[in-house]
């Protein structure tokens, strides 16, 4: 007989608890159902400078539950929304993959920042646990200081107040945590800047693709010579998105495999490379050679982005508009893409 016994680590984040009379079922675009969150909770002091453990509504410890639950191309969304913000109001982080089960549910909060904007093309795959150690994929920690909690569920809400301090152990500046905060967040938004115009890119591309081959493989002759003129406009449409692609990612590399020896680094791997070191930094402010390296790249993101602007307002414009006299389907290009500015206080 083993005398052995271990009890589940301690959850390292915020503990949320609520309380739903019923379950409702997760399903991916959200949803609502009887029954609300009652209860929430408080903020309660403990860990280390850039935001350790702590709790919120609930027992200090105990598993983490379900709270960071994610399908294929990332969180899946269910019927439970919880919205932090920081004192200003700002927002930090909108999570939906809460558990919704009848009784007492519990989140946790990794407290960290929303993740950068996902690339939806990629093929879905598991994260390297070394990868979530480093930050890569992941928003950055917050600094101590009070948060704000409200969680939705079918239009009921509760809200709570969050503490997270710092570790009295480390004497580090609190400036030098809001630096690296500053330096992650800016590098978070680039590569979401990136990745929207990535994303927006592949979906047009797509879209050209299958009208090209609706068109080619009709027996419809009529059909064929009403969409003639607009298939010689697809083709140096399509070319100019691939090249605007290709400028910044390279689709021939799969991520998280040995394929990165083979070829160069393309610019939104360099990019997300720095911006995920910006979001593991605990307590450092960014050196002046990173602050030069984010310098450089941000000027060629701002390239790569009105390189963008510029196709959709005039090329994709074109077409679209040529598209539509003729009844055939038009692309979505969106509206232009900025590199959202940090919120003041930050």
């Amino acid at each position: 007989m083993s005398s052995d016994y271990s009890t589940p680590n301690r959850a390292e984040g915020v503990m949320i608890d609520y309380y739903l009379k019923k379950e409702i079922e997760q399903r991916r675009g959200g949803g609502g159902g009887p029954g609300g969150p009652r209860g929430g909770g408080g903020g309660a002091a403990g860990g280390a400078g850039g935001g350790p453990a702590m709790q919120a509504g609930g027992e200090q410890g105990g598993p983490a539950g379900p709270g960071e639950a994610e399908g294929p191309g990332g969180p899946r969304e269910g019927p439970v929304s919880i919205v932090i913000t920081d004192e200003r109001g700002n927002p930090v982080s909108t999570e939906r993959a809460a558990p919704s089960k009848a009784g007492v549910n519990r989140f946790v909060w990794s407290m960290r920042y929303d993740a950068p904007e996902r690339l939806t093309f990629e093929r879905p795959q598991e994260v390297p646990e070394f990868a979530e150690f480093f930050g890569r994929g992941r928003g950055p920690l917050v600094v101590a200081g009070k948060y704000h909690m409200v969680i939705t569920v079918a239009g009921h809400k509760a809200e709570a107040d969050i503490t997270v301090s710092p570790d009295p152990n480390l004497k580090i500046d609190p400036e030098n945590f809001r630096a690296s905060l500053r330096f992650a967040l800016e590098g978070r938004n680039a590569v979401s800047a990136l990745n929207t115009m990535l994303n927006r890119v592949d979906a047009m591309q797509k879209s050209l693709t299958a009208f090209q081959a609706m068109v080619r493989s009709s027996d419809d002759n009529d059909l064929k010579k009403k969409f003639q003129p607009l298939m010689g406009k697809a083709f140096p449409l399509a070319r100019k998105l691939r090249e605007l692609k290709d400028s910044v990612y390279n689709s021939e590399l799969q991520p998280a495999s040995e394929d990165d020896i083979h070829y160069l680094t393309a610019f939104n791997s360099k990019l997300s490379e720095l911006s995920g070191g910006g979001a593991f930094a605990y307590g450092e402010p960014p050196t002046q050679l990173a602050l030069e390296r984010k310098a450089e790249l941000t000027k060629e993101l701002e390239q790569h982005l009105a390189d963008f602007n510029k196709l959709i307002e005039t090329d994709v414009a074109a077409f679209n508009k040529d598209a539509f006299a003729v009844g055939a389907p038009t692309l979505y290009a969106g509206d232009p893409i900025p590199v959202k500015k940090l919120p003041p206080g930050i």
